[in-house]
């Protein structure tokens, strides 16, 4: 996890990014089949951001199945096989990453609609 030169510093101690990977990593202590994800990635940097997309995708390699919520689009369309787009409780479309983001409903709800 990246996290073995800082083993002795308390978490609270930790930047953003290395308390997210603390946190995966007693998560990942468990072994779960599943992991779910909430806004994992959310309020990280650029870098950040990529690291914790490289480590997700490496957990997914492995064959851990991974259930992420998450707004940042490149996020999504990169590591995502299949996503289910939602708005106020109601399913928008689901499929494959690209033809949902270019799905009438999933642009309408996000983009707006230039006729409203």
């Amino acid at each position: 996890m990246g996290l073995a030169d800082r083993a002795t510093q308390p978490a609270s101690q930790l930047n953003l990014a290395r308390r997210r990977r603390l946190e995966l990593a007693k998560v990942l202590a468990l072994e779960p089949k599943v992991l779910f994800l909430d806004e994992s990635i959310a309020g990280l940097n650029p870098p950040g951001q990529q690291e914790m997309v490289a480590l997700i995708r490496t957990l997914a390699q492995s064959g851990l199945a991974i259930v992420m919520v998450e707004h940042i689009m490149h996020v999504i369309m990169s590591l995502s096989d299949h996503v289910i787009c939602m708005a106020f409780g109601e399913l928008l479309a689901e499929g494959d990453p690209h033809a949902v983001a270019a799905h009438p409903d999933v642009i309408r709800a996000y983009l707006g609609d230039d006729n409203e």
